[in-house]
């Protein structure tokens, strides 16, 4: 739950109406948690990655996920870890996209916001089946390229995955 942490263990979680991504147990929590998921959520239907302004000086200076709303930062680390994997012709899993999480985290690459609590949010975020960065469907550099409709955000996820991988 985003608002209280109970996890799916132990009770069953209930998605926001709006984005579907944030995870409650009650309606309790939602409200409570309202102001703070407010600003982020928006229709899966309308949700586009916001674009960022020199964004190689961002991937140079570390800055790149900086400013970016939560669900954008969350479906861009999910990529970078897809391709890096598809890449590599191995398949993804969470315990794969929470090593690499910790390895971005580690490197100083994530958000000042990022904590545990949001990298839990993230893993949760990567197993909706109804979404684009549900892990269980594999998705090639062609499959990124034309879900962003950019040849350009592709080779910043990879250069990305360079920083966090060497």
């Amino acid at each position: 739950c985003s608002a209280c942490k109970k996890t799916e263990n132990e009770i069953h979680l209930l998605r926001c109406g709006k984005c579907k991504s944030i995870l409650y147990c009650t309606p309790e929590c939602q409200q409570t948690h309202w102001e703070t998921h407010k600003p982020l959520c928006s229709s899966p239907q309308t949700r586009r990655i916001v674009g960022y302004n020199k964004p190689f000086h961002g991937l140079r200076n570390n800055t790149w996920l900086k400013g970016r709303p939560e669900l954008d930062v969350f479906t861009l680390l999910i990529d970078v870890y897809r391709l890096r994997m598809s890449d590599a012709g191995q398949a993804t899993d969470e315990a794969g996209l929470q090593q690499f999480l910790t390895a971005a985290y580690a490197c100083g690459l994530l958000p000042a916001w990022w904590s545990p609590e949001k990298e839990l949010d993230c893993l949760c975020y990567s197993r909706d089946g109804a979404k684009w960065s549900d892990l269980t469907h594999p998705k090639t550099y062609k499959d990124i390229i034309t879900h962003y409709k950019s040849t350009h955000l592709e080779i910043q996820l990879r250069v990305f995955g360079e920083g966090v991988y060497g």
